[in-house]
């Protein structure tokens, strides 16, 4: 039998779903305050901290435990089509991520179209590793190992 939990995410994945199937009525807005409400089912992480940074021009967060390595870094460039998402979106997400793989995980939060051509999108998301790695990364880290994840 399924936990309390488990119900309670259930039905609001079934609401979630029905909302989704009527998506060629929704306006942009909508389909992203949808999108950002699905990725707040994520709980709050314990014992992580969120710095927000400007990664070379580029809005960013990153998330860090007091036991993570200090020498990797991963960066975190959330899903969407370069639609809908952000960064506040996936924060507890990557806090969990962080904890998990046991580093400091730089939460990217690049420009949206149709108010960002395409191409800055990409390119935002693209070039943010060498643009954060000289402003933040640099000094602190000696072995620098970059693993970029993506939905």
């Amino acid at each position: 039998m399924a936990s309390a939990q488990a119900e309670i995410m259930k039905d609001k994945l079934r609401e979630f779903a029905e909302e989704l199937s009527h998506a060629g009525d929704l306006t942009l807005a909508e389909v992203r305050a949808n999108g950002e409400r699905f990725a707040q089912f994520t709980a709050e992480p314990a014992g992580v901290t969120w710095t927000e940074v400007d990664a070379g021009g580029i809005p960013a967060v990153w998330a860090d435990t007091q036991e993570g390595a200090g020498d990797r870094v991963l960066q975190y460039v959330h899903g969407g089509g370069y639609m809908i998402g952000s960064a506040a979106g996936y924060r507890n997400f990557t806090g969990h991520l962080a904890r998990a793989v046991g580093c400091r995980v730089l939460n990217v939060d690049y420009g949206l179209a149709p108010s960002a051509s395409l191409w800055i999108c990409w390119a935002w998301s693209a070039s943010t590793k060498s643009l954060w790695h000289e402003a933040f990364c640099a000094s602190a880290c000696t072995d620098l190992r970059v693993f970029e994840a993506r939905r």
